[in-house]
C-alpha cells in the first residue's frame, strides 16, 4: 500500500557567534563541515537560512542523518571516545554550537511499501574505487533467483578524474542510505575491492553510536577487498592529475588504513558470533589485489580460479561459482532459498 516515508528532515543548530562575522565564506565552509559529520552531501542540504539571534542555522537534511546526528549529540557525555565522537566535538567547538534540535516538520513523498512483517531480507552489494551501479553486472538478478531477499546496490562517487570522498564520508552515507532503504530489515553486505573498506568503516561506527543497526547484520562478504591496501593506489596517489582522498586511503601505508584495521580487529572479537559471518573471495589472477590481501583473516577463503580484480563480480551465468558462492554464504547466514532452489 502507499504509505509517506520520511525522505528529509529539518535540523537546527544554535551558534554563540556574532552574526555579523558569520560570512558567506564562513557559512559555506559550515555546510560543508555539517555534511562531512552528517554523511549527507552538500547539494542534499536544501532550505538552508542562517538568522541572527547569535547565528542560527535551519536547512533540511536526509532524515537518517538528522537521527543519527541528534542520536550522537544527545548521548556524548556517556558515550565512549571514538572516531565519531570526536569529529562531532570538533565541530562543536569549531562553530560555539550550543544547541542541535530537529523540532522541525518531517518533509514526506509517497512511496509503495510493503507491511513490516512482510519485508524481506536485503543484500547490499557496494562496488570498488572507479566503480558505479553497473560494477556487479548481472549478479544481483543472479542472486534474487538463488536467494529469497531483495538485492539493493549502493553507488557511491568514485572515479579517476569526479570527486572522490573519504572512506568515513561514504561509511557515514551509507549509514543514511541503509536507514532509508532497509530500516528493520536483515541485512548483508557484499562489497567489491574499496567498498569493503567502507563497509568495515560502516560497521564500526554502528558501536560508536546507541541506535546501531548491527543486530540485523547476518553476514559480510568481501571479494577482492585489499585489507591492508592495494599496491595501484600507491603509484596513483603520486600521478598529480589523480589527486583523490580515496587513493590516499587506499594505499597500503595509509594511516587512516592502519586505524581502520585496528578498530576492525576488535570489531569482529566483539560482533563475529553465530549471529554474523564474514567472509572473503579472492581471484587467483587478481593484479590490484593480492591472494593474501584478499583472503583477509578468513581461514577458509574462497578463490576463484582465473577470476581478476573486475570480472570476479561480473559473472557471465547465474552459475558462475562467485554467484553460487555468494548465495551460499547468505543461506548459511540464514536467508532462505528462493522457492524454486532445492532447499
Amino acid at each position: 500500500m502507499d504509505i509517506p516515508q520520511p525522505v528529509a528532515k529539518g535540523l537546527k543548530i544554535r551558534m554563540e557567534l556574532p552574526f555579523s562575522e558569520f560570512g558567506e565564506d564562513r557559512r559555506r565552509r559550515f555546510v560543508s563541515d555539517l555534511a562531512t559529520i552528517t554523511g549527507c552531501p552538500t547539494d542534499q542540504i536544501t532550505n538552508i537560512r542562517f538568522s541572527p539571534g547569535c547565528v542560527i542555522f535551519v536547512g533540511d537534511l536526509d532524515a537518517a542523518a538528522v537521527e543519527r546526528l541528534l542520536d550522537l549529540y544527545k548521548g556524548r557525555a556517556n558515550a565512549d571516545d571514538s572516531q565519531e565522537l570526536r569529529a562531532l566535538n570538533a565541530f562543536l567547538e569549531e562553530y560555539s554550537v550550543s544547541k542541535v534540535t530537529d523540532d522541525f516538520e518531517i518533509r514526506v513523498q509517497i512511496r509503495t511499501s510493503k507491511k513490516s512483517g512482510d519485508a524481506k531480507p536485503v543484500a547490499v552489494l557496494v562496488h570498488g574505487w572507479n566503480g558505479d551501479s553497473a560494477t556487479f553486472g548481472a549478479m544481483p538478478e543472479y542472486l534474487r533467483a538463488s536467494v529469497d531477499c531483495d538485492v539493493k546496490v549502493y553507488p557511491f562517487s568514485s572515479s579517476w578524474w569526479k570527486h572522490s570522498p573519504s572512506i568515513l564520508f561514504v561509511a557515514r552515507n551509507l549509514d543514511n542510505w541503509i536507514r532509508n532503504n532497509a530500516a528493520g530489515c536483515e541485512l548483508a553486505f557484499v562489497a567489491h575491492s574499496l567498498g569493503g573498506l567502507v563497509v568495515r568503516r560502516l560497521m564500526i561506527m554502528q558501536d560508536e553510536v546507541t541506535a546501531g543497526f548491527e543486530r540485523q547484520v547476518r553476514n559480510i562478504t568481501f571479494i577482492a577487498s585489499p585489507h591492508n591496501g592495494a599496491t595501484l593506489a600507491s603509484i596513483g596517489r603520486h600521478v598529480p592529475v589523480l589527486k583523490s582522498a580515496q587513493l590516499d586511503e587506499l594505499s597500503p601505508g595509509s594511516s587512516v588504513l592502519f586505524d581502520l584495521n585496528a578498530q576492525w580487529d576488535k570489531w569482529l572479537q566483539r560482533n563475529v558470533s553465530g549471529r554474523c559471518t564474514v567472509r572473503n573471495i579472492f581471484g587467483t589472477a587478481d593484479k590490484v589485489v593480492s591472494n593474501n590481501e584478499g583472503r583477509g583473516l578468513d581461514p577458509e577463503a574462497v578463490p576463484i580460479l582465473g577470476a581478476g580484480h573486475i570480472d570476479i563480480v561480473k559473472p557471465a551465468k547465474e552459475d558462475d561459482e562467485v554467484v553460487l558462492t555468494v548465495a551460499r554464504f547468505l543461506r548459511e547466514a540464514g536467508f532462505p532459498s528462493a522457492a524454486h532452489v532445492e532447499r
